[in-house]
């Protein structure tokens, strides 16, 4: 039986799962920089610890389980981030079966994306270690993960001295914005601790820009996460909005708003007569007054809860006035709103609607 146990990224991350299958084993491999970690936990057990090949480690695993031994094999993170695992299962074929069981661990991604606050949600982790990928497939997983707005997290990006360390920054500013939120989170490795040594994994935090990276600082241990259109930064922190839905409360003047409305007598486009008008910037569009979708809890177009209140402040938030918006919200509200009550009963699908029309409002933006 071959146990493959991810340790985590830091030793204080390792799972009770992990810990209990090396209490049970018979013999452990590892690199010794990741059985350093778990001394602990393997002071009265047989290992094997060498900075050999992953090939040769697998290999080795699988000859020690056909003599009957429980072998863990150890991984740093995960070991499908680390990539053992995927070396295993391309190795068993040679070998008579073997039962395999693996114990995932913390990967630096989780690491890295906890430290920043909340910058995931549907993502694609590419790492930058495998020397046999060619540029064409980076440039063209780069383009399609931000085709798909999905949250970029580049790993073991090589160093300025390797071509592709250049390449890919050009790729990154081609296919994205100046403007995108990027989390980079520079982390002391495992390689980098020593074997005599008990200090702990150390980071440093930086959110910036896309534009404002310093390309030349970023090396093989810093790990980052771009965002995409939804991505904000609050506080400090990278924020990638989800739904988020907050049941509305419909206040008197919202409901009369929506009674013309739906009788068809709402004011489209510019309200000149409004003696409030303009109550953001000129030229405003003045078809939604009142926001459909409020509170939408989303700072992505410039919204904030007042602190303390609990109220949602749409003050500088200006999208919803935007001929672009409002021509998007009209094509579908109206097979949503068929009574004003449905500002709560259907607020999951206008939260939909918002989130369709905010990305397609981004994109005809950034294609400006």
């Amino acid at each position: 039986m071959i146990y493959v146990v991810g340790i985590g990224f830091s030793r204080e991350h390792l799972t009770f799962q992990a810990a209990n299958i090396l209490k049970k084993a018979d013999l452990i491999i590892g690199h010794p920089l990741h059985l350093k970690q778990i001394e602990d936990l393997i002071m009265d057990k047989k290992t094997i610890g060498s900075d050999i090949k992953k090939e040769e480690m697998v290999n080795l695993s699988i000859l020690e389980s056909l003599e009957g031994k429980k072998v863990v094999l150890v991984s740093s993170e995960d070991p499908g981030a680390d990539g053992i695992v995927n070396i295993l299962y391309q190795s068993m074929d040679k070998y008579p079966k073997v039962d395999v069981k693996v114990v995932p661990g913390i990967t630096a991604t989780s690491y890295a994306s906890a430290i920043l606050g909340a910058p995931l949600h549907d993502f694609a982790v590419i790492s930058l270690n495998d020397d046999t990928v060619p540029l064409c497939e980076i440039e063209l997983k780069l383009k399609k993960t931000v085709e798909a707005e999905l949250i970029l997290i580049l790993e073991k990006l090589p160093g300025k001295n390797n071509p592709l360390h250049e390449e890919v920054y050009k790729i990154l500013k081609r296919f994205k914005t100046a403007s995108t939120p990027v989390g980079m989170v520079e982390l002391s490795t495992v390689s980098e601790v020593s074997l005599n040594s008990k200090k702990n994994i150390t980071f440093e935090l930086t959110v910036t820009t896309l534009e404002d990276i310093q390309w030349d600082d970023i090396g093989r241990s810093t790990l980052l996460v771009v965002g995409n259109k939804f991505t904000y930064v609050q506080d400090g922190s990278l924020v990638t909005a989800r739904g988020y839905i907050i049941p509305p409360v419909i206040h008197p003047l919202t409901r009369k708003f929506y009674e013309k409305y739906l009788d068809g007598e709402g004011v489209e486009g510019p309200n000149f007569d409004c003696p409030d008008y303009p109550c953001h910037q000129h030229p405003q569009n003045c078809t939604f007054c009142y926001c459909p979708f409020y509170p939408c809890g989303d700072s992505i177009t410039g919204g904030k809860w007042i602190k303390g209140k609990s109220v949602w402040d749409c003050t500088d938030c200006l999208w919803i006035h935007e001929d672009d918006t409002v021509d998007c919200i009209q094509g579908k509200l109206d097979d949503i709103l068929h009574e004003v009550e449905d500002l709560q009963n259907n607020k999951k699908e206008l939260l939909k609607l918002r989130r369709e029309c905010l990305y397609h409002t981004l994109n005809l933006k950034n294609s400006k």
